[in-house]
């Protein structure tokens, strides 16, 4: 365990674990849930995600088949890493000691689609000012206004990587 007494994975072994979309989903649905979640529900609102249906539109063949793979495969790959408990009596998955750490890698990919709309707002945006500018014959104004969006994608740049840090 690291000083923090957070129990830890290796990258290879985290990697290893979110290869699977289906491992991938459980991760999320526990951090956004209570921290657990029954495994039949869990199965069902898998395979209306991969169907991209309704749950009640669900079959009992669409259910059962994602219910058997999460059963026999990925619950227990997430068991051995700690990820999750799984309490088999009362069909309950649990958040595990080692949840938070997998699921850092989330919040790392979630942090970043974060500012894409900002800078592709802010280069449609100024795109937008320099061609009107120089549309009617202002190349100062489409220079100054070049060099404001310069700037602002700078500063942006340098607040993204700081919040990383």
């Amino acid at each position: 365990m690291a000083h923090n007494d957070t129990p830890q994975l290796s990258q290879d072994t985290v990697f290893d674990l979110l290869s699977s979309s289906r491992r991938r989903f459980i991760v999320h649905r526990l951090k956004a849930g209570s921290g657990e979640i029954d495994l039949q529900t869990l199965a069902a609102e898998l395979a209306a995600k991969e169907a991209k249906i309704d749950q009640e539109e669900l079959n009992a063949q669409q259910r059962k088949r994602t219910y058997v793979s999460l059963y026999q495969t990925h619950i227990p790959k997430l068991a051995e890493a700690d990820v999750v408990r799984y309490d088999a009596e009362a069909g309950v998955v649990r958040e595990g000691p080692t949840l938070e750490a997998v699921a850092a890698y989330f919040e790392t990919t979630d942090q970043h689609r974060r500012w894409e709309p900002v800078y592709i707002g802010i280069s449609i945006g100024g795109l937008a000012g320099i061609l009107i500018a120089a549309g009617l014959g202002s190349l100062v104004v489409a220079t100054v206004i070049g060099a404001i969006v310069m700037i602002a994608v700078g500063a942006l740049s340098v607040v993204e990587y700081r919040q990383e840090q």
